[in-house]
């Protein structure tokens, strides 16, 4: 007759030493026909209050961890944010265009930038087209891959893709702006007086005294002033600027204040520049990179004509056949956007330097909160190992080395 196996392990693991005291202890109070001597009264009085501390503070624990990693988070997309918000302050001026990417510079100040669009790119995911509730699988896009459970119901992997330049136009033609060094906002918004004066006779002010901002004053050096309107259809006094298949319009008169952002993109061009604006009623596709959450559209910026989605992508050789879910037609479009400087009274000037200043400030702060994540993450390792070392001494009824162990750990 084989013997009966012992279904109690010899050395349980901690959490079925756990589970076997509660069992136990719960079955000598519900049961009628044992009395509860004074040993049992006092193991349960013994066993319950330091094994609800114990979970208890182990629970929160982790909240507190959690709360501190998202905290970290947070603080380097603010950090993030804040950076791309004054990022634009430092863009130097456009003083022409052209497609010519071996134009020749009049001076060693001057430079090219290209005109662009932006293909965020994509992290790989898993597209699942039916549920399967006995396997545990969701039906729809996740970003993420599959899962073995996913991929053995037919989920399919998606592929990551690469973010890229998008550097083609109308016709193929690629644009590129021609700048200045030193002729940004940021380096010279305190060579002006309140009423637009330039403080110094080297400068002259390039720009619509009855803005906000009263124009921009650069060096004399430089020649004429930037560019302060770019137009698509022929106006009196614009320069015309041939290129394959169409024609733009340039100005720097007096009207306007000097532009400095010239990008490509899909609706409008979003206050903070790194932000992805998408057309109206759209969704962010599950697998794009980027902030597509936080994109104000500013209404300042104008567009100098457009092209569908599906032509603009093909023409950039874009690898979105494979994203599965994602929709590409001609019916949205993307658009040659440009912006002018930031509009900031010259009365305010004192305190560009204190908010350009806070990017430090947060970089200071997103490295203290990555300290704190370290010293904390090392601390929840001790603080679990000595926990569970706690709830071995409370099972096994070794009380002194119980009252030990709790003290090691409050230390």
């Amino acid at each position: 007759k084989p013997q009966t196996p012992n279904p109690k392990p010899q050395t349980p693991g901690l959490y079925l030493l756990v589970l076997n005291q509660i069992y136990n202890l719960v079955k000598m109070v519900k049961s009628s026909s044992k009395r509860m001597n004074l040993a049992d009264v006092q193991q349960c009085l013994f066993v319950f209050p330091h094994l609800c501390l114990v979970i208890g503070s182990l629970v929160l624990l982790c909240v507190s961890f959690a709360y501190n990693v998202k905290v970290r988070k947070d603080a380097i997309e603010l950090k993030s944010s804040f950076n791309d918000l004054v990022a634009n302050w430092d863009e130097d001026m456009i003083y022409g265009i052209t497609n010519n990417a071996n134009y020749v510079l009049p001076t060693t100040d001057n430079y090219l930038k290209r005109w662009n669009g932006l293909w965020p790119g994509t992290v790989a995911g898993c597209h699942c087209e039916k549920a399967n509730k006995a396997k545990g699988v969701l039906k729809g896009l996740k970003a993420r891959s599959c899962k073995t459970n996913e991929t053995k119901t037919g989920c399919s992997e998606i592929s990551s893709t690469p973010a890229k330049d998008l550097n083609k136009w109308l016709n193929s033609e690629e644009l590129q702006t021609i700048r200045i060094k030193g002729t940004s906002f940021l380096d010279n918004n305190k060579q002006m007086d309140e009423t637009g004066k330039c403080r110094n006779p080297s400068y002259t002010n390039c720009g619509s005294l009855s803005s906000k901002a009263k124009g921009l004053c650069l060096l004399n050096k430089y020649g004429a002033c930037p560019l302060t309107d770019i137009k698509s259809t022929a106006q009196a006094g614009y320069t015309p600027v041939a290129f394959n298949g169409f024609t733009l319009y340039t100005s720097n008169s007096q009207a306007n204040n000097p532009i400095c952002d010239a990008y490509i993109r899909e609706h409008h061009l979003c206050f903070v520049r790194s932000s992805m604006p998408l057309t109206p009623g759209r969704s962010k596709y599950d697998l794009f990179n980027g902030d597509y959450k936080n994109c104000i559209e500013d209404k300042t910026t104008w567009s100098l004509g457009s092209m569908g989605e599906k032509t603009y992508f093909d023409l950039n050789n874009v690898n979105y056949k494979g994203l599965t879910t994602f929709t590409v037609d001609d019916t949205r479009s993307w658009n040659l956007l440009n912006g002018r400087m930031l509009d900031w009274s010259p009365g305010f000037s004192d305190t560009v330097p204190t908010l350009t200043a806070k990017k430090d400030e947060f970089e200071v702060l997103v490295s203290r909160f990555t300290t704190m994540v370290i010293v904390y993450s090392i601390a929840f390792a001790l603080i679990v190992i000595s926990s569970f070392a706690v709830l071995c001494a409370v099972f096994n009824k070794k009380r002194v080395l119980f009252k030990v162990l709790w003290f090691v750990k409050l230390l």
